[in-house]
């Protein structure tokens, strides 16, 4: 699957407080709902929780996978 985009920590954050639609992997989601920051191997680990259009579910994505709609 081809690569649309890949979204920056600002950019997460701006798509968060924006509460905009965001695509990943080929699919819409309504919103991002979440930035989570984890520690692994002595690293920051960054992931999104993607809300869908129903707001009944989440999904986790690594930023490199989410672009603005």
């Amino acid at each position: 699957m081809q690569q649309v985009g890949s979204m920056t920590n600002q950019e997460l954050k701006e798509a968060l407080l924006q509460r905009c639609p965001v695509v990943c992997r080929g699919i819409t989601y309504g919103r991002v709902s979440g930035i989570i920051y984890r520690a692994a191997n002595g690293q920051i680990v960054v992931t999104a929780e993607l809300m869908d259009k129903n707001g009944s579910s989440v999904t986790i994505a690594e930023p490199r996978n989410i672009s603005k709609e």
